[in-house]
């Protein structure tokens, strides 16, 4: 009975230890091709993103405009400012990148005052 009683302990002390030693998510790199869509109304783009340390910068394409997107990364979250050249539509997002870098979900506003959910998946290369 003791062999057994210090056999599931030793177990139970493993399974505490391991759990605790479990390898943090990847820091967020965001830099690649990215598809996202948003809704009010419903639309599709392409994102086209590079990261520099905190810093992002690149091209957000959808049916409508292009717009140059900027931004910076904080802890797993990532914010974008995003303007189109030729109509000064503006919009801004803040998102939550997952631990492996390969989704993203949040939300966006426009100067319109539009706003709602926003998802994006980055594509492969």
């Amino acid at each position: 009975m003791r062999t057994v009683l210090i056999t599931v302990c030793t177990f139970v002390v493993a399974a505490i230890i391991s759990g605790c030693t479990s390898t943090p998510p990847a820091p967020v790199n965001v830099s690649g091709t990215w598809k996202y869509r948003y809704s009010s109304p419903q639309k599709e783009g392409i994102f086209k993103l590079t990261q520099k340390a905190g810093k992002i910068s690149g091209t957000a394409t959808d049916k409508e405009a292009a717009y140059k997107v900027d931004g910076y990364v904080s802890d797993r979250f990532i914010h974008l400012h995003g303007q189109c050249p030729k109509t000064g539509q503006v919009f801004h997002i803040i998102a939550k990148v997952n631990g492996y870098n390969d989704w993203m979900r949040g939300h966006f506003t426009t100067k319109n005052n539009t706003s709602g959910p926003f998802f994006a998946r980055k594509q492969l290369p």
